[in-house]
């Protein structure tokens, strides 16, 4: 369950990033004044590039493989429960109400 949650949150940001890197220059700062985002917002968005959204998702991917592996006991050594955790938390926030 947790796995799944976690590989949909990366499987939204691998598509909302990809999806943007063909509009060059979204994410620099001076794009959002424009619109009227306090600057402070202005920063934090545009800190997101999708080459690190990107990086994310593949993160997420790749801890979503290990929980399935150690759920289906195929790991080495159990996945660790505060991990496992802390990844589902992040993915649900990302989805919000789509979790």
């Amino acid at each position: 369950m947790s796995a799944d949650i976690v590989r949909h949150a990366a499987a939204l940001m691998r598509e909302r990033a990809e999806a943007t890197q063909h509009s060059l220059g979204w994410y620099q700062v001076n794009a959002f004044a424009l619109i009227g985002f306090p600057q402070q917002d202005r920063v934090h968005i545009a800190s997101w590039h999708p080459n690190a959204v990107l990086a994310v998702a593949m993160l997420l991917d790749n801890e979503a493989n290990a929980m399935e592996s150690a759920d289906e006991g195929l790991a080495v050594t159990p996945y660790n429960n505060a991990r496992r955790d802390l990844l589902t938390d992040i993915a649900r926030a990302y989805l919000g109400d789509q979790s």
